[in-house]
C-alpha cells in the first residue's frame, strides 16, 4: 500500500516533466519547421495530426451537439485555434521564438482584460493584476538577453503584431467557452474506453 503514493507521485512527476518539454519547446519546434515548410501548412498539418490525436478523448464520437452548440464549437474552434495558429507561424517566420514566447505570455493579462469586458461578474482585482504582472515579468527577465539584441524592423513589428493577435484571439475563445458553452459536459474520463 505504501507504494501507491509514491507511484502516484512519480506518474505525477513525469506528466509536469512531459508538459515543461512539450510545451516549453513548442517555440523552438515551430522555428525549426519553417525552415522547410509554409507557415499554414505547418500549422495545418500539425493542428490535424492533434486534432486526430485527441479526437477519441473530446466526446464527439459518442455525444452529438445540437446545431447552435455546434456553431459556437466550430466559432470557439477558429478563434482558438486556425486564426491563432496560423498567425502565430506567420509571425514567427519574421521574430524569434523567445519573441514569440515572451509575446505569448501575455495571454494572462489580454484573458484578464477580455474576461472583464465580456463577463461582468468578473471584477479585475488587485491580486490577479498582479499575478499577470509578475508572470509577464518573469518571462521578460528569462528573455532578456535575447530581447536586447533585436533591431525593429517592419517585418519583426509585424510578427510582434501578429503574435498579439493571435494572444488575443486566444483570450477571446477561452472567455466564450466560459460565457457561451458553459452548458457542454466535459468528456467522462472512461469516454476512449467505450
Amino acid at each position: 500500500m505504501s507504494s501507491a503514493p509514491g507511484a502516484s507521485r512519480a506518474r505525477l512527476l513525469l506528466a509536469y516533466f512531459a508538459c515543461f518539454v512539450f510545451w516549453g519547446s513548442t517555440w523552438a519546434v515551430v522555428k525549426v519547421g519553417l525552415e522547410d515548410l509554409p507557415p499554414l501548412r505547418f500549422a495545418g498539418v500539425r493542428m490535424m495530426l492533434a486534432g486526430l490525436v485527441l479526437l477519441p478523448f473530446s466526446g464527439l464520437l459518442r455525444v452529438r451537439p445540437d446545431a447552435r452548440t455546434t456553431g459556437l464549437l466550430m466559432g470557439v474552434g477558429v478563434l482558438q485555434i486556425a486564426l491563432p495558429y496560423g498567425l502565430l507561424f506567420i509571425a514567427q517566420q519574421w521574430i524569434p521564438s523567445s519573441w514569440s514566447a515572451l509575446l505569448f505570455s501575455t495571454y494572462a493579462v489580454w484573458l484578464l482584460l477580455v474576461g472583464r469586458l465580456l463577463l461582468p461578474d468578473q471584477p479585475l482585482s488587485p491580486r490577479k493584476l498582479l499575478s499577470a504582472g509578475l508572470g509577464l515579468a518573469g518571462i521578460v527577465a528569462l528573455q532578456y538577453e535575447h530581447l536586447h539584441g533585436m533591431g525593429l524592423t517592419g517585418l519583426v513589428l509585424a510578427g510582434c503584431v501578429l503574435t498579439l493577435v493571435a494572444t488575443v484571439s486566444i483570450s477571446l475563445a477561452n472567455v466564450l467557452v466560459r460565457r457561451s458553452l458553459a452548458h457542454v459536459p466535459p468528456p467522462s474520463p472512461c469516454a476512449c474506453r467505450r
